[in-house]
């Protein structure tokens, strides 16, 4: 297919589908709570340590499908009274992590190499 055959090919819905195509999302509607649906969205999201200023630019930006299809199918005053319920009740989670060496052992520390592990024979227990 050649783009004057299909000049809207880069709209959506007038797209072929490629179901190798790894960041295509394709699907249908389906009932449900739009509400509850995209608190959990945002709950998650915030879980994992999304900034709230990176999730309101994502609502605003068409790539990101679910958040930009809820804030514009509920508008704008209802999807950020959502968020803004949905921040003070679940808070910004943050996470950090650092590895280094381990200098001393504690006394009750036993290194994994020394224990054997037991038989995979049955023991006789009669």
């Amino acid at each position: 297919m050649t783009q004057e055959e299909h000049p809207n090919r880069n709209e959506m819905k007038n797209r072929p589908v490629e179901p190798d195509h790894p960041m295509s999302l394709e699907g249908g509607v389906v009932d449900g709570d739009l509400r509850l649906m995209i608190r959990c969205q945002l709950e998650d999201m915030l879980m994992f340590g999304s900034k709230p200023e990176e999730l309101l630019a994502m609502a605003n930006n068409p790539n990101y499908q679910g958040l930009y299809a809820a804030k514009e199918t509920l508008g704008q005053e209802a999807f950020e009274e959502i968020f803004e319920e949905t921040l003070k009740r679940i808070g910004i989670h943050r996470v950090s992590s650092e590895e280094r060496a381990v200098e001393q052992y504690p006394d009750h520390f036993i290194p994994l190499e020394s224990l054997k592990p037991e038989s995979t024979e049955e023991k006789d227990h009669a």
